[in-house]
């Protein structure tokens, strides 16, 4: 809690606010990535949005503190460095792709982001238009594709292959039946399996990362009851056949595919689920930088960014690669 100067919140209250809300004790292996504002209190008046301006005494705010291994933080921005580039945030998966595939509405009603990658599967809540709980889980596709491998004894890229061109999420899934072939392992001669077996290995490890989701809503104190626009699922997963119904099911929700919004300057072929986060870290980016400005109708506008962040990053990849 901080004092109002001059009686009118100005930005540089809020700035104060938010550094006295970092105040916090966190483990020594540990680092504040970033302190995303919940919403601010003036005196008594709770749930304010857009202090500034405001006549009052004292300005509290709310954050959503997020925290990371500073050896793992450290290591990501050597990577960076050795890249050529400089960062200058850090920002946390879900965030990055609950910004690239929900609706304002979604966040205000309260829903839940689950983005479903290869290592991880990563969860965000939102609820009155403002993040309110995290969580990252370390199950994700690659354990899939695992689960395939050993099941029909195949090599890793082949269970791959199979769970991108094949994959179905649920049992119940119409349709089941084809035959799929399965290189074997070495020399040995491939196989012919139904897809009906391939629904049953994928079923049983996304069903366990679905309870997990659960289980982490229920102790975040954000079950699914509160949930009122549902779950978005996004990630590379949530492309496979049959897992929105699956969902459905599971939560008792209604569930959507979330792919990332328009973004002007971005072909078409980068607007699904499995570039969620991407696209998310370049609207930060972007508006971050001032290239990336809201009509009023809500719609992104193209723009020539010139030596903006889009001109640079095109930049380094050629020359990268």
């Amino acid at each position: 809690m901080v004092k109002i100067k001059d009686g009118e919140v100005t930005q540089a209250d809020i700035d104060r606010a938010i550094e006295t809300a970092k105040a916090i004790n966190i483990p020594p292996d540990q680092k504040i990535l970033d302190a995303v504002v919940q919403d601010y209190i003036i005196d008594t008046q709770l749930g304010v949005r857009e202090p500034i301006g405001m006549s009052g005494v004292r300005l509290d705010t709310r954050v959503h503190i997020i925290t990371g291994a500073s050896t793992a933080v450290q290591n990501v921005q050597k990577c960076i460095e050795r890249c050529g580039l400089k960062s200058d945030q850090i920002m946390l998966q879900p965030l990055a792709s609950g910004q690239a595939v929900l609706t304002e509405d979604e966040k205000d009603l309260g829903v839940c982001v689950i983005d479903i990658g290869g290592g991880t599967t990563d969860i965000a809540v939102y609820m009155n238009g403002a993040i309110r709980h995290t969580s990252v889980i370390p199950a994700g596709g690659n354990l899939i594709t695992k689960d395939l491998s050993k099941s029909l004894r195949t090599p890793l890229d082949a269970a791959e292959y199979i769970k991108i061109h094949y994959g179905v999420a649920s049992c119940d899934t119409e349709g089941l039946g084809e035959m799929i072939e399965v290189p074997g392992v070495g020399d040995r001669t491939s196989r012919q399996v139904s897809s009906k077996v391939l629904a049953a290995i994928i079923s049983a490890r996304i069903q366990e990362i679905f309870g997990v989701v659960l289980g982490e809503l229920q102790k975040s104190g954000f079950p699914k009851e509160v949930l009122n626009a549902g779950i978005v699922l996004t990630g590379g997963v949530s492309m496979m056949t049959g897992i929105v119904e699956f969902a459905e099911k599971i939560f008792d929700l209604p569930v959507r595919t979330g792919a990332p919004q328009e973004m002007g300057g971005l072909s078409d072929r980068v607007r699904t689920p499995r570039f969620s986060t991407a696209i998310g870290l370049l609207h930060a980016a972007c508006k971050l930088e001032g290239n990336l400005p809201q009509p009023e109708n809500g719609a992104v506008q193209e723009r020539e960014v010139g030596g903006g962040l889009l001109a640079r990053l095109k930049r380094w990849i050629e020359n990268s690669f």
